[in-house]
């Protein structure tokens, strides 16, 4: 006689199995069909097509909003004085706010 945890082992199995064996037939055959629709030549899925011509949407995009900020950076550097000298003003220990509590 088969006991009740024996059977419940024997079903998860089965399950398991024909889950496993259902996957494996699916995917074989998805397979077989990409090999097929790639010798015959046919077009890549519509899905596939609307994402590559989405990308290149946003693709064109970017490219022009690159040039924008370029041009809008070469405006900027002709009509921006040159400076004359790149030194810094010199600070006098008095009118520092800043002090390093670390060295002291």
């Amino acid at each position: 006689m088969v006991g009740p945890f024996e059977a419940v082992i024997a079903v998860t199995a089965i399950a398991l199995g024909l889950g496993f064996m259902a996957l494996l037939t699916i995917k074989i055959f998805g397979t077989i069909r990409h090999w097929i629709d790639s010798r015959s030549g046919n077009k890549l899925p519509s899905d596939v097509t609307g994402k590559i011509k989405e990308l290149e949407r946003f693709r064109q995009r970017a490219e022009k909003r690159i040039q924008n900020l370029e041009t809008i950076i070469v405006d900027n550097d002709m009509s921006l004085p040159e400076p004359e000298s790149e030194s810094y003003p010199e600070v006098s220990e008095e009118n520092r706010t800043l002090q390093n509590k670390l060295r002291s």
